[in-house]
């Protein structure tokens, strides 16, 4: 039985993510930027803008799947 989740191919394509969060603050807000794994999307990057105020409320989001993965189970 093989036990390996990805072909070299998609292996590859993830080695080449940028797994480092990233924050950018600026005057009136905050840009946050980071990647996650699921098994039910894959490798997704989430990108937040979020207001610098109180109460710091999330005003922009936007997700991207990098490298998609599906575990097989259909609900």
């Amino acid at each position: 039985m093989d036990n390996q989740l990805f072909d070299q191919e998609t292996v590859e394509r993830i080695r080449k993510i940028d797994f480092e969060p990233k924050i950018n603050i600026q005057a009136d807000k905050a840009v946050v930027r980071l990647v996650f794994f699921t098994k039910w999307g894959g490798f997704i990057e989430a990108k937040y803008v979020v207001k610098n105020t109180f109460p710091h409320q999330i005003i922009e989001k936007e997700t991207e799947v990098l490298v998609g993965y599906d575990c097989g189970y259909n609900y």
